[in-house]
């Protein structure tokens, strides 16, 4: 969601001492600060948070009541969530007019209550018998994405099927279910609950309003800032850059939920590969090189199993990255497995910012074919054809099965939003395509996608394998 987030004033409610929230979340990256994904309040003394991300990787819940004497209540675990490809589904259920202190405020993810997950609670303070939560208090603004009276640190990553649900505690069976087949915690679309005065539901099918409620209750919420509809779901998983994947414990500029890699706000150069991978197939993906003049940004087909390699600039690549490096606007230097051939021309000459680079990867034929703006080319300057096989700009990957090959990228310090990924959503950062290209099987690309080609997701990785 980046620098947006969602906003409503609540009514009055059914019943202020009990309410659920379910949502699924993929997160982009670890925060350098916390933030809160779900909040409402006036001050840090009278406020509710849940899902706070905090910079060490775990998630606490708590609320703040001056009006009631200071009462405080709040779950504070030690598991860590550093899960940045896969889909969560977390359930924030309440009910104060339990007798069982535990049983007042339950936190599911995937299915299970998070108390009975091995997890240590080390500051685990109860929520109060009959409580009245300020997230289900008229006049109250409840913010998703970001902390009400904060003008920083917004969610980095995705949401969906956003449930709220005013005077019913509800489980994690409601809004989820196991699938038959795979054993993976899976969506109900169309849970049977009642919502209450204040409750809504989002399930952000409509671009132009990303905040309608589809509950019925007509309760929609603000959109403040850009909130882009995204193909990735908890049922169709698109890669992202994967911060987990570091060799030097580098905190990232990744943006636009994963899909920018930006400024290192430093010195040196950092990369990181995508969060999926494949053995077999053709894929496809398209990036862009998001400045001008000097530079060195790294897009590459990586070798999934040989160590990250930071700098590969410094004339020293190393094995396991076929690739390109935009040296400036009329050159490109080009990284085979190891070798480094400066300053090329042949292929296109350089990159300007508006240039859309593709990617298509034949791993059953050991081959990449690099193209520009729809044009592929050889180091040689041969056109290209990934359909046909003919004049790869690369080729020696293994073919039998045994290596995974993902999507690299590598950015230069001080380079805002170096590099643009479009895995299939149809954005390079916030930027829609200028025109859709054909054969994307569901997936948006601004070219295109050569016949035979996929988009790498769950749908096509498992319809391949």
């Amino acid at each position: 969601m980046a620098s947006a987030y969602l906003s409503r004033t609540i009514g009055t409610p059914t019943n202020a001492k009990k309410w659920t929230i379910s949502l699924w979340v993929k997160i982009a990256k670890t925060p350098v600060n916390s933030y809160d994904l779900i909040h409402s309040g006036a001050s840090g003394s009278d406020e509710l948070l849940l899902q706070r991300y905090e910079s060490n990787g775990t998630v606490s819940s708590k609320e703040d009541d001056t009006s009631g004497g200071a009462t405080t209540w709040g779950l504070y675990g030690d598991r860590l969530f550093r899960d940045f490809n896969g889909w969560q589904h977390w359930v924030h259920a309440f009910d104060s007019t339990q007798s069982t202190a535990a049983d007042r405020y339950k936190v599911y993810i995937n299915g299970v209550n998070r108390r009975n997950n091995n997890e240590t609670f080390a500051t685990d303070t109860n929520v109060p018998l009959n409580f009245e939560s300020n997230i289900n208090t008229s006049g109250q603004t409840l913010n998703i994405g970001k902390r009400t009276f904060d003008t920083s640190n917004y969610f980095n990553g995705q949401i969906a099927h956003v449930h709220f649900i005013d005077g019913i505690q509800y489980d994690a069976s409601t809004f989820g279910e196991t699938d038959s087949s795979t054993g993976i915690w899976k969506p109900k679309t169309a849970p049977s609950v009642t919502y209450g005065n204040n409750g809504f539901f989002l399930k952000f099918d409509n671009s132009a309003n990303m905040g309608l409620d589809s509950s019925g209750e007509g309760n929609n919420l603000t959109v403040n800032g850009t909130i882009l509809q995204s193909k990735d779901t908890p049922t169709n998983i698109y890669p992202v850059l994967n911060p987990a994947d570091n060799a030097d414990g580098t905190s990232f500029g990744i943006q636009n939920f994963g899909t920018t890699l930006g400024d290192l706000g430093g010195s040196g150069d950092y990369g990181l590969r995508s969060t999926l991978a494949a053995n077999s197939g053709k894929w496809y993906a398209e990036f862009k090189f998001n400045y001008s003049g000097a530079g060195g940004n790294i897009i590459s087909i990586a070798d999934m199993e040989t160590r990250l390699q930071i700098n590969m600039g410094g004339g020293s690549p190393r094995a396991g990255h076929w690739g390109i490096q935009r040296y400036d606007d009329t050159k490109t230097n080009l990284f085979n497995n190891g070798s480094f051939i400066s300053q090329n021309t042949a292929m296109w000459g350089g990159f300007t910012s508006s240039d859309v680079i593709s990617i298509a990867l034949d791993i059953g034929a050991g081959k990449i074919f690099f193209g520009k703006n729809g044009v592929f080319k050889d180091s040689s300057g041969n056109t290209g054809d990934p359909v046909n096989g003919t004049y790869p700009t690369f080729s020696g990957l293994t073919t039998d099965g045994s290596k995974y090959y993902g999507f690299f990228t590598e950015n230069r310090a001080n380079i805002a939003n170096g590099t643009l990924c479009n895995f299939g959503l149809g954005f390079f950062g916030t930027t829609a395509v200028s025109s859709a290209g054909s054969n994307g099987n569901g997936s948006v690309f601004e070219y295109d996608v050569p016949s035979g080609y996929y988009a790498l997701n769950t749908e096509n990785l498992g319809a391949q394998s």
